[in-house]
């Protein structure tokens, strides 16, 4: 049983440890957004259950030894045992707790987003509100119903076929139910040590490929060119580089498709 969890201990570091190099090395995930995610969320669930498998693995080991002949040999499974369900109920700690910190800061956003509420309308299931804000931005929240908003400085920059594909992008991310993959990602970087360069790569990468998704969403729902516009004028306003990289990265596939 302790050689068995142990090779399953190591198996489930590689995947939490590699899984976010991987992710966040090349450029192949700006391609396949898509593939990048899935794998990652595989590699996620496959780590989660070799982890808990070494643990079951440990502590049924203990229990085997506990109830067999007492002796010096029997003593490291039966440590081994009890460490690993006392590092489970740690592990288990931080994943609540980051849990819960993201899911405090989503109810503090939309707090203040409910606030500053001038007009609203319906396109089932959706509520489209519009906030009072000079800073073109815009948001999800997940919810019954679920809700996209718009700032005023938005619908003053951008046209309307700009507006609907930034509306159609903030669906995509409430229909792929991003919300959660971003929980997800949150708890995974808050259980890999935050001196390491690529815990903070691995975050940045997993909200850029979520992004991504839903611009390629956007697109089909609306139009390529609509899509780009928005990015783009959004971008000149506030300044953010990373919306004229996904404008030009929009522009390459539809160049690579024609």
């Amino acid at each position: 049983m302790l050689v068995t969890a142990i090779i399953l201990l190591i198996a489930a570091a590689a995947v939490f440890f590699l899984s976010p190099v991987v992710l966040s090395f090349g450029r192949w995930q700006s391609r396949r957004p898509s593939l990048a995610l899935n794998a990652w969320l595989t590699a996620l669930i496959g780590g989660l259950l070799l982890s808990a498998a070494a643990v079951i693995a440990l502590i049924a080991g203990a229990l085997e030894v506990q109830r067999g002949d007492a002796g010096p040999h029997v003593l490291v499974p039966w440590i081994a045992g009890w460490a690993a369900l006392f590092a489970a109920g740690i592990a288990l700690a931080v994943v609540l707790s980051a849990s819960d910190d993201f899911g405090r800061r989503l109810r503090a956003e939309a707090q203040v987003l409910r606030s500053r509420w001038t007009d609203w309308y319906v396109d089932s299931p959706f509520r489209i509100v519009t906030v009072d804000d000079d800073d073109p931005s815009a948001c999800s929240l997940a919810g019954r119903p679920p809700e996209i908003y718009l700032s005023t400085g938005m619908r003053r920059v951008l046209s309307g076929d700009e507006c609907a594909a930034i509306i159609a992008h903030e669906k995509a991310h409430i229909l792929r139910r991003h919300n959660l993959v971003l929980r997800a990602a949150a708890i995974n970087s808050a259980c890999l040590p935050r001196r390491l360069p690529v815990s903070r790569r691995f975050r940045a990468s997993v909200l850029t490929l979520v992004e991504m998704i839903a611009d390629d969403d956007a697109v089909q729902a609306t139009s390529a060119d609509a899509v780009r516009d928005a990015l783009e004028s959004i971008g000149r306003f506030s300044g953010d580089s990373s919306l004229r990289l996904r404008s030009l990265r929009l522009r390459r596939i539809q160049l690579g498709a024609g």
